[in-house]
């Protein structure tokens, strides 16, 4: 087996994530197998040469497009987005050659919210993405969101929102979120790290006398005009035949000043986060036929995590025992 640093594919759900990475979906990108000529061919697919790479700085259409289910909390989304997409320069190494930039518009939609926006991402390594994006965030006041508060203090339990959902609290809003991303991805023989650093700062329209609001994609209470930080760091295992398999560890932090407090209240930094989950990553995707396939890499992940750290969730409200779970499919191609 040859050993080194191999790229990893850009397959996206946070989409929790995916749909890149100005998302909220987690990250559940796959690891590419590594090469190894001593092995056999799995299948007839795999004997087949893999088409040319594509010609630096040669414009071409990029899509990622993803599916997701979660439960504890509950959410149902849909999105990805469009890029025009160029690579940079040519390289036969492996920690280079999975070079690009790219720009185009990112969607995420679900039941409760829409997000709708343009990103832009650079990758100038193959262990090394880079983006920014901008996004109106839209809550159609459906389910028990938009919720916002005068102070992180309040409470934000699955039974206070639908306490606030009965009492016709919940309302339609719009704001905006500005993302920055890095994410760093190395692989040593069949075992993948991977962290993904994402930081949104929201200006969001809130109710006359709100300072922070619930954050139900993140599961957070998140403030109006600051900045909120996540990361979702992985190990896995990578196989041959397109398992991967591994651990996640999530941290989200919610930065509150005393700006977000009502006059004359003591500040509780740590009252809500940051939050701690950690869980088993298992995905599988299908086939793998190379950067200029039309649809390429569908992959199907399931993700559980158990919740360490978590003003309701670790045993306070909810009990400790239940995960949060999260099925994704995604898959992506050239235009």
């Amino acid at each position: 087996m040859r050993v080194g640093l191999v790229p990893l594919l850009a397959v996206s759900l946070i989409a929790a994530s995916a749909f890149g990475q100005g998302s909220q979906q987690p990250e559940v990108d796959v690891p590419r197998p590594a090469s190894d000529a001593t092995s056999a061919p799995t299948s007839a697919e795999s004997m087949v040469a893999p088409p040319p790479a594509l010609e630096p700085w040669k414009l071409h259409g990029y899509y990622r497009l993803t599916a997701a289910a979660r439960l504890n909390p509950l959410g149902l989304f849909l999105g990805g987005t469009v890029l025009g997409r160029m690579r940079m320069y040519a390289s036969d190494s492996a920690a280079l050659k999975d070079n690009y930039i790219g720009f185009g518009p990112v969607l995420l939609l679900s039941p409760a919210n829409m997000r709708v926006g343009a990103g832009l991402e650079v990758q100038p390594l193959s262990i090394l993405q880079l983006s920014t994006s901008y996004e109106l965030f839209a809550h159609f006041g459906s389910f028990e969101y938009l919720q916002s508060y005068p102070s992180p203090t309040y409470g934000t339990s699955d039974r206070d929102l639908r306490a606030l959902k009965d009492a016709r609290q919940n309302y339609a809003g719009i704001g905006g979120v500005f993302t920055l991303a890095a994410l760093l991805q190395l692989k040593v023989g069949p075992i993948a790290v991977r962290s993904n650093l994402r930081a949104f700062y929201y200006t969001m329209r809130l109710r006359a006398g709100d300072r922070v609001w619930y954050d139900s994609i993140l599961d957070v209470m998140s403030p109006n005009h600051g900045w909120v930080l996540t990361k979702d760091t992985d190990l896995l295992y990578v196989t041959n035949f397109g398992l991967a398999a591994g651990v996640r560890y999530t941290m989200t932090h919610s930065f509150f000043g005393a700006e977000h407090y009502e006059p004359g209240e003591t500040p509780q930094p740590v009252l809500n986060s940051p939050t701690h989950r950690l869980g088993p990553f298992i995905a599988y995707t299908f086939f793998d036929r190379g950067e200029r396939a039309a649809v390429n890499a569908p992959t199907l992940v399931l993700i559980v995590q158990w919740y360490m750290r978590h003003r309701y969730r670790a045993g306070q409200v909810s009990s400790a025992g239940l995960p949060q779970l999260a099925l994704a499919f995604t898959f992506k191609g050239v235009i």
